[in-house]
């Protein structure tokens, strides 16, 4: 007779006690067979949230979205010493939760997440709560690089700028919003002032912001141009914007605006896991007069000023170009974000983008700003 592999509930049900003396030869050939068989391996494809049940094994998440597993109450007496691997298998900024049930933890957590691609995990119950066991990933990756295809130019000597980025090459554990990205929909009123309404928007006086549109902005705004958030008017659901930091508010009591408006501020960087970081930003600096300039860059963490943390270099020609760059070690909470910003000594001097050269020899595109971090630790 051929061996049958069974899952776990069918032998749990079979073998619940032996005083009616029907377990028979072959029933014990299959409980061995199907326990020490590997465990079946489920795929989630599509959206959550998941329960995991008795026969799963292997969990392998492949849905690229936020998604959600439900952990059965590990004091359910079936789930007493069970095995669970989980893994995250798709490489976006979306995070894997896996909760437990009630007032339960998975070691000191209700909910533990997963953020990078790769990262497996292994759970056991012991009647009480969850535990972990193992983990493929032990320092859970995080990597970035962003960068800036636009030359970013000094109007004001006595403004601070944030550094806008407008393409992301690569975030695996870090949040940065570019347009088309994630934006955020808002609403714009066509008046002096327009007052952009966003809830939530957690943006200071200051803060550059982008719009995009499924039609028409509100006359008095443009695609893709830099507002700056302004004093006047800022409360936690809405702001006021300007040309220029500080500058006198936009009028859009014109109209004209059409269609879905969205926005978003592409100087923040959000990181979604706690740890070590090396982050490293390197420019290229001109200027467009033969006059001695200055041109600082620093970086804000939570909007302070990192300490000790500000680079500068000098351009007296217009025929010279110099590279400017600063690394720091972070040591970061999930969910700080970080800005870099700067500022220039005259009007005129400028982070440089340079285009693509078509040769001999053909040299691609440099970037005005580049930007990279990794996790280096926990």
């Amino acid at each position: 007779m051929a061996d049958t592999i069974r899952t776990r509930t069918a032998l749990l049900t079979l073998l619940a006690d032996n005083t009616t003396g029907d377990i028979s030869p072959q029933d014990i050939r299959d409980w061995l067979v199907s326990t020490f068989e590997d465990s079946p391996v489920v795929t989630k494809s599509t959206a959550g949230p998941y329960v995991p049940t008795l026969d799963d094994g292997l969990i392998i998440v492949t849905y690229a979205g936020d998604y959600v597993i439900n952990l059965p109450s590990a004091a359910t007496a079936l789930w007493t010493g069970k095995i669970l691997r989980i893994k995250k298998g798709f490489n976006t900024n979306y995070k894997l939760s896996i909760a437990a049930d009630g007032a339960e933890l998975i070691d000191d957590k209700s909910i533990f997440y997963i953020y990078s691609q790769y990262v497996e995990v292994t759970i056991i119950s012991d009647g009480t709560n969850w535990h972990v066991i193992d983990s493929y990933s032990t320092a859970p990756t995080a990597k970035m690089v962003i960068s800036n295809s636009t030359t970013l130019t000094v109007a004001d000597a006595a403004v601070e700028y944030p550094i806008t980025i407008d393409t992301n090459v690569e975030l695996d554990g870090f949040v940065h919003t570019i347009a088309g990205d994630g934006d955020t929909v808002v609403t714009i009123t066509e008046a002096d002032p327009a007052v952009i309404s966003w809830t939530a928007h957690n943006l200071g006086a200051g803060s550059p912001v982008q719009f995009t549109t499924t039609d028409t902005l509100p006359n008095g705004i443009t695609a893709g141009t830099i507002y700056y958030v302004i004093a006047a008017g800022l409360v936690a659901d809405s702001f006021q914007i300007s040309t220029a930091p500080g500058g006198a508010a936009v009028d859009t009591s014109v109209g004209g605006g059409v269609g879905t408006q969205t926005a978003y501020n592409s100087a923040r960087i959000g990181f979604l896991l706690g740890g070590d970081y090396l982050f490293t930003i390197s420019c290229i600096v001109s200027t467009t007069s033969n006059t001695d300039s200055l041109m600082d860059i620093w970086g804000k963490l939570n909007g302070v000023n990192i300490a000790k943390g500000s680079s500068q270099v000098g351009v007296t020609t217009t025929s010279l170009n110099i590279t400017l760059s600063r690394s720091y070690v972070l040591d970061v909470t999930a969910g700080d974000y970080l800005e870099m910003y700067y500022h220039g000594s005259v009007t005129n001097i400028r982070l440089l983008a340079i285009a693509a050269q078509t040769g001999p020899p053909v040299i691609p595109a440099a970037h005005s700003v580049v930007m990279t971090a990794d996790k280096i630790g926990r």
